[in-house]
């Protein structure tokens, strides 16, 4: 999301990108093919409502998430510790329950 805010129209090309490079590679009847074209409208649609998707808890943000076209935004390191992050913290919520 930082990546996002800070430098909105790389992470969207980067987003465009990765969206006609995998619908070259997906059924154009399939379920992906589908997320992706809603991501396109998303995108087209500005950042925040990017940001909405990216944060929202309704069932068609999660759907989406599911099938980010944000690959490649982040470094390895960046992904590395964001998921050391997570864990952290689910581990603390979770294991206090």
């Amino acid at each position: 999301m930082a990546h996002l805010m800070l430098d909105p129209q790389k992470v969207l090309k980067a987003a465009l990108t990765n969206i006609e490079d995998w619908k070259t590679k997906h059924r154009t009847d399939g379920m992906t093919t589908q997320y992706l074209e809603q991501w396109e409208r998303v995108i087209d649609s500005g950042v925040d409502n990017v940001a909405g998707v990216l944060t929202g808890t309704d069932d068609t943000s999660k759907e989406l998430r599911q099938n980010s076209p944000f690959a490649g935004v982040l470094s390895d390191g960046e992904r590395q510790m964001v998921l050391h992050s997570f864990r952290e913290h689910w581990n603390q919520e979770h294991d206090a329950a």
